[in-house]
């Protein structure tokens, strides 16, 4: 009578493990259909002015990227260059169009679209931050450097975060570099999808002397600074691009080094971003902000190097990829996601690719 019993009750566990199985089965479906057969929203279109033809001028918009390095962390930059400047992720034929500034400047090439080179503080001995009536040249010649690497440019200036290095990096790359249309300052422990920049830089940055006075990257506020303390209270009612990775035009560049706007009195954050947005936001003019908060295409911070490994090996597979923000981002980020189902339904996302603007 038990065996009969046992057998009944067996039976059914077996019965509900099946239907279980079968549901979990059919939900999978759906999801896969669902996701496979709603396309996930289009972005807004490019502006026109930001299209150019591509007959209308065979110098495309140039982009020069100075990330921001110390001295004693040769790890890490060789990290960045093996990995997010190697350009693996580019066709063959778009390579060309990152390069660091020294050969930038070696073969004076015409192809060569984002600009790179990582800037240090390389004078003990000087002030935080350069100014014109020092009468000291800009940057240290490289080659009386210990252990020089070729793609590095040495402020004259001793090393800081947030006394005066970002200035005078703007300072240099606008007087010396005026053809070039944006100048950018990245961190370190900042992983950009340089396919990612090169769309964002054909579709919506046009050449400076055609669309002037623009500021770029992720935007903050004084609620997402958290709405309290002495440096929120500081920037309230004033907005700023995270120090992480932003971009300045080059008027915007050249007009934020003026000696006369730079000693301007105003309440100072000791925080370069939100002093350098101050600088920017006194234009006497309208400028333009090119936001990527809903589609930022760079992670932050990495500060390890098996995250950064990881990060660059996900962002490398999905580099197309809509976007990097909200759920989605976590994707990429260094969290699993919770469930089978999420993981699927994220692989079924990947899958739908975004159209990337190499032209």
């Amino acid at each position: 009578m038990k065996s009969g019993t046992m057998k009944r009750t067996a039976g059914k566990s077996r019965l509900g493990h099946y239907l279980i199985l079968a549901l979990y089965t059919v939900a999978i479906t759906m999801l896969h259909v669902q996701y496979y057969f709603t396309p996930p929203p289009t972005p807004p279109p490019p502006r026109l002015i930001y299209r150019r033809d591509k007959d209308a001028s065979s110098k495309p918009t140039t982009f020069l990227l100075g990330i921001f390095t110390v001295l004693q962390d040769v790890s890490r930059r060789k990290l960045i260059r093996e990995t997010m400047l190697l350009q693996r992720d580019l066709p063959d034929d778009s390579r060309q169009r990152v390069c660091s500034l020294q050969d930038y400047i070696a073969t004076n090439s015409t192809k060569c679209q984002i600009i790179y080179t990582f800037v240090i503080g390389g004078n003990p001995q000087a002030s935080p931050e350069w100014h014109a009536d020092s009468y000291l040249p800009r940057t240290l010649d490289p080659n009386t450097m210990l252990k020089h690497e070729k793609d590095i440019i040495y402020l004259n200036i001793k090393e800081n975060m947030n006394e005066g290095k970002t200035a005078s990096w703007f300072d240099y790359a606008s007087s010396q570099h005026p053809e070039l249309d944006y100048i950018a300052k990245a961190d370190s422990d900042a992983l950009i999808s340089i396919p990612q920049l090169i769309s964002h830089i054909n579709g919506r940055l046009p050449p400076g002397n055609e669309h002037p006075k623009v500021y770029g990257g992720f935007l903050n506020e004084y609620e997402a600074c958290g709405g309290a303390g002495e440096l929120c209270d500081k920037i309230r009612g004033k907005v700023y691009m995270s120090g992480q990775f932003y971009w300045l035009s080059q008027d915007l560049a050249r007009y934020i080094s003026q000696d006369k706007v730079r000693s301007r009195p105003f309440s100072k954050t000791h925080n370069e971003d939100t002093d350098l947005a101050f600088l920017i936001l006194s234009y006497p003019e309208p400028i333009e902000f090119s936001i990527c908060n809903n589609a930022k295409f760079w992670l932050h911070p990495l500060k390890k190097e098996e995250e950064w490994l990881e990060a660059y090996r996900k962002m490398s597979n999905d580099w197309y990829s809509t976007s990097i923000s909200g759920w989605i981002g976590g994707l990429y980020d260094k969290k699993e996601l919770a469930s089978p189902v999420q993981s699927i339904v994220g692989k079924v996302i990947r899958s739908i690719k975004m159209p990337i603007f190499l032209d």
